[in-house]
């Protein structure tokens, strides 16, 4: 689904090494087309932001990160204007 307006989702994590978190950020980015992947570690949460313009698959995330070895849970969805 392609609507022309960005969709962000932010997860909660356990994630703790910046090594790792490439790791599910190269992993995400090429899953996920067109996306811009982040961590924010220093964050209480470990908070993981994926906006895109095309549908985030909350669950397929999740699974991701699990592959991993690593929990993550969805903390809000917010679709942005482009700008």
């Amino acid at each position: 689904m392609t609507s022309g307006k960005e969709v962000v989702e932010v997860f909660k994590t356990n994630v703790r090494n910046r090594g790792t978190a490439r790791q599910i950020i190269n992993c995400l980015s090429s899953v996920i087309e067109g996306a811009r992947v982040s961590f924010d570690l220093e964050d209480v949460d470990r908070v993981l932001r994926i906006a895109a313009t095309t549908e985030i698959q909350a669950s397929n995330v999740v699974e991701i990160v699990d592959l991993f070895g690593y929990e993550a849970e969805v903390l809000e969805d917010t679709i942005l204007e482009p700008r």
